[in-house]
C-alpha cells in the first residue's frame, strides 16, 4: 500500500468567549459605532486579552454586535476575560453615578498610570492631599508623582502624612513610614531615608513577630531592610513573604509577591535576577503590591524605581510596547 501522505495540517484546542452589545440592533448608527468601540476597548485592556495577544494565542473575529475571542493558551483565560471586562463596565456605569467620587476617580487613574498617560491620571488625583482618608487613593497620588519623577512633593506630601495624620493601626504607620523611606532614596536623600527607614523598621519588626503570618506586613519590612542596605534580612522577609502565599497556592495574590522580590533585587544590586521576575510578571495577571495595575512596559519605562536596571538591554526590552 502506498504511504499516506503528511500532512502540515496541525490541531489545537481553543477556548472560546463570546462578547456582544445588549440591545445593539435597538441603537441608532452612532450608538452602535460608540459602543463597540467603548466594548473594544475595555476587552484590549484586560490582562488575558493583552497576555495573549502578546504571546500569539490569541484570534480576534469581529462580529456584527460584538466578537469571538479564541484563547490558546488556557480554559481560564476567556473566563478571566469576561471576569475582567464585566468589572470594567460595571466600573464606568458606576463612575457615570458617582463622577466626582474620589476613590472611583482614583482606581481609573491607575489604569491610565499603567497605559503611561499621566496627563490624564493627573486630572484625576488633582484633589488628593494629605487628609485624603483612604489609604489607597493617597498611596496612587504618591504613585503618580513618583512616575512624574516628582519626588519632592512626593516626599513633602509622605512627611506631611506621617507626621500629621492619625493611622488607624500600627501597620499602616509603618507603611507609609517605609513608603516615605524610599521616595527618599529614590530623591537622592540617602541619610535621611536610612534615618526614616529605621522608624520603619522599629514599627514593624513587633508586628511581623506578632503576626507571623501578616505577608504584607513581610513586604514592607522587607524594604525597610532594602533601604537600610541589609540586603540578607531585606531577601529573608521579601522570601517569606513569598512562601507565605505562593503563587501555586494563590495566582492571584502570589506573584504580588514576587513583585516586591523584583523591588528588594533593584534595591540591592541583583539586576538579573529583578529582570528575569519582570520578565515573568509582565506575561500575567496579578494583585500588585506596587502599584494599582500589574507591571506593564509603561511603567517599567516610567518609573525610577526600575533606574538602576535600565543599562541592561533585556530590560529594555521590556519597556517596549507590543506593536499592534
Amino acid at each position: 500500500m502506498p504511504a499516506e501522505p503528511k500532512s502540515d495540517f496541525h490541531r489545537e484546542i481553543a477556548h472560546v468567549l463570546f462578547i456582544d452589545v445588549v440591545g445593539y440592533s435597538k441603537m441608532l448608527i452612532d450608538e452602535q459605532s460608540e459602543a463597540l468601540q467603548a466594548l473594544n476597548e475595555i476587552v484590549r485592556k484586560t490582562e488575558p486579552f493583552r497576555v495573549s495577544e502578546k504571546t500569539g494565542k490569541l484570534i480576534r473575529i469581529p462580529a456584527g454586535d460584538g466578537m469571538a475571542l479564541l484563547f490558546f493558551n488556557s480554559p481560564e483565560a476567556p473566563v478571566d476575560c469576561a471576569l475582567e471586562t464585566s468589572k470594567a463596565i460595571r466600573f464606568d456605569r458606576a463612575l457615570d453615578i458617582l463622577p466626582n467620587d474620589p476613590d472611583m476617580m482614583a482606581f481609573k487613574a491607575t489604569i491610565y498610570q499603567g497605559e503611561g498617560n499621566l496627563e490624564e491620571a493627573a486630572k484625576l488625583l488633582g484633589e488628593v492631599n494629605v487628609e485624603t482618608p483612604s489609604v489607597n487613593t493617597f498611596g496612587i497620588k504618591i504613585t503618580q508623582l513618583t512616575l512624574e519623577r516628582n519626588l519632592s512633593e512626593a516626599v513633602r506630601l509622605l512627611q506631611a502624612r506621617v507626621a500629621q495624620y492619625h493611622f488607624g493601626s500600627e501597620l499602616e504607620k509603618g507603611v507609609f513610614t517605609g513608603i516615605l523611606a524610599f521616595t527618599q532614596r529614590l530623591a537622592g536623600d540617602a541619610a535621611g531615608a536610612k534615618i526614616t527607614a529605621e522608624r520603619a523598621r522599629n514599627t514593624l519588626e513587633p508586628i511581623c513577630k506578632n503576626q507571623p503570618e501578616n505577608d504584607f506586613a513581610a513586604i514592607t519590612l522587607s524594604r525597610a531592610y532594602a533601604v537600610l542596605g541589609d540586603k540578607n534580612s531585606a531577601l529573608k522577609e521579601a522570601g517569606r513573604a513569598i512562601a507565605l502565599t505562593p503563587s501555586a497556592r494563590d495566582a492571584a495574590r502570589g506573584p504580588g509577591f514576587e513583585e516586591n522580590l523584583a523591588l528588594i533585587r533593584t534595591i540591592i544590586g541583583e539586576n538579573s535576577g529583578a529582570i528575569s521576575t519582570l520578565t515573568r510578571l509582565l506575561e500575567m495577571p496579578y494583585q500588585t503590591t506596587i502599584y494599582g495595575t500589574p507591571i506593564t512596559p509603561a511603567l517599567l519605562r516610567l518609573d525610577p524605581t526600575w533606574d538602576p536596571l535600565r543599562a541592561d538591554p533585556a530590560f529594555r526590552k521590556l519597556c517596549e510596547e507590543k506593536k499592534e
